[in-house]
């Protein structure tokens, strides 16, 4: 009869890196960005506490900011600069819009947190410009550096940050939690708001050039595009795979619906209309990691069909 295993051999198990047990045990990143459509970005130097923003910034200001966020489907991050404190007590904050096309960005030197509130946040959730800020034309690259709120985003998303500030400077910011720990590496390309996971720093850096001239590239790594439904995105994925197409603008929706075995998604891939249809099912179990000890069954979007006939 087997002993079993060692005596503490659980709990080492559930100390594992959640990053690294996603990756060995291959669960597919289809689908798996977040549901973010309006931004708000606000320069903060650290550290950053597992609550950020909360903590950093004066409770009456995260109240009044999380009142807007609340109300108008806003995502507040807290984003740096490694080695660069803020200027003269300035504070970079950007703007943006990654829904419906197209997308945009506005940036505005603050003063002060409280100036934020002067922002037009209802109009930026309805993804109209506000004015608030100066239009952005460049690319934004956010790397989630945010360890106190898993260990996984600041040591895998830290070599990631590093690698693109050297190649992509002042466009490359460290981000508070993005979403999707167990993915970390994680980088967000802004303004189109799109998601890639277990990322190297050679592998970000190739993302980020492709993202410049409008390509996605290492499709593997792709998570989706934020603020579209899981299963839109996960459409887009397997388009993406099997037709080969790297261009951003060459994949559109234009009709999403359940059916009978899962989810419908009607997309104009490089012009032409294909009918994907996809549905949600649970991997086998297997270890979470990190904080949080006990098994779990990931979730993947999984293709039930692909008809490049539809008319």
């Amino acid at each position: 009869m087997s002993a079993g295993p060692p005596r503490g051999a659980a709990a080492s198990e559930r100390r594992q890196l959640c990053a690294a047990l996603a990756s060995a045990s291959e669960e597919p990143l289809i689908g798996k960005a977040g549901g973010t459509r309006a931004w708000v970005l606000l320069e903060h130097p650290g550290p950053w506490p597992h609550d950020a923003p909360r903590g950093p910034l004066p409770p009456h200001l995260v109240d009044a900011i999380e009142r807007h966020a609340d109300a108008h489907a806003l995502r507040v991050l807290l984003i740096r600069r490694r080695g660069r404190p803020p200027l003269d007590g300035r504070l970079q904050s950007y703007l943006a819009w990654s829904g419906s096309d197209p997308p945009w960005m506005e940036e505005r030197t603050l003063g002060d947190y409280a100036e934020i509130l002067e922002a037009d946040l209802a109009a930026l959730a309805a993804g109209r410009r506000p004015g608030f800020g100066a239009p952005v034309a460049a690319p934004l690259f956010l790397v989630c550096t945010h360890g106190k709120k898993d260990p996984c985003c600041a040591k895998f998303g830290l070599p990631v940050a590093r690698a693109l500030a050297a190649a992509y400077g002042a466009s490359v910011w460290e981000s508070t939690h993005v979403g999707g720990d167990r993915f970390a590496g994680n980088l967000v390309c802004l303004p189109h708001g799109l998601y890639f996971g277990h990322l190297s720093p050679a592998g970000a850096v190739a993302i980020a050039r492709g993202y410049s001239r409008g390509l996605v590239e290492q499709p593997s790594r792709y998570r989706g595009r934020s603020g579209q439904p899981k299963a839109v995105q996960a459409a887009e994925w397997y388009a993406r795979a099997r037709e080969g197409v790297r261009e951003i603008e060459a994949i559109r929706v234009e009709e999403h619906r359940p059916v009978a075995d899962g989810e419908e998604v009607v997309l104009r891939v490089a012009g032409k209309r294909r009918r994907v249809r996809v549905r949600e099912v649970s991997l086998p179990p297997r270890p979470h990691g990190c904080a949080i000890a006990a098994a779990w069954s990931p979730p993947h979007w999984e293709l039930v069909s692909y008809d490049a006939s539809h008319r």
